[in-house]
């Protein structure tokens, strides 16, 4: 009986669920920016594989005196991370690597003077125990990005790393 019973609380601490993390993004930053020339900068977010044939949103990034409440800018760089509430289908706490560019679709970074394509965005896919006899919760998680193409050039970067290129 006493067998038993250990037996039947080591299932039920055992017990929960495995599942796959939301598809993650990738932060990026953007150096030698000069904000007095390079006043905006556009995203465009196109359907994954579509050849940039097919927009799905877009967004302007407008600096008002060297200043943007939705990003950070340090000195000539800009970091661009996932936010809560912007860009819509870019939402998400960025301390899970939800990420700026989500790895579902492809993107035109438009600056002044510069166009840059991201595109084949990968993931490290990432698992997470749900539930459990302690805990009906289910954390956030996100599968960060580890590799894509710029421009055709491809990339890596370790999980959760910020991407820096040059404007």
């Amino acid at each position: 009986m006493k067998y038993a019973f250990l037996l039947f609380i080591v299932i039920l601490i055992s017990c929960g669920r495995k599942s796959d993390c939301s598809i993650g993004g990738l932060n990026i930053g953007i150096t030698n920016l000069n904000t007095s020339l390079d006043d905006s900068i556009l995203v465009l977010k196109f359907t994954k594989n579509s050849n940039f044939n097919k927009l799905i949103d877009s967004t302007k990034l407008v600096f008002e005196n060297d200043k943007d409440s939705l990003n950070n800018i340090h000195g000539d760089s800009l970091i661009l991370i996932g936010k809560n509430g912007f860009f819509s289908s870019l939402s998400g706490s960025d301390k899970n690597n939800s990420g700026f560019l989500n790895a579902n679709f492809d993107y035109i970074i438009q600056t002044k003077n510069h166009s840059y394509q991201f595109t084949e965005l990968e993931i490290s896919k990432k698992t997470k125990k749900c539930g459990g006899i302690l805990s009906l919760d289910c954390p956030d998680c996100y599968s960060p990005v580890v590799k894509f193409k710029l421009n055709d050039d491809q990339i890596q970067i370790l999980e959760n790393e910020l991407f820096y290129f040059p404007n």
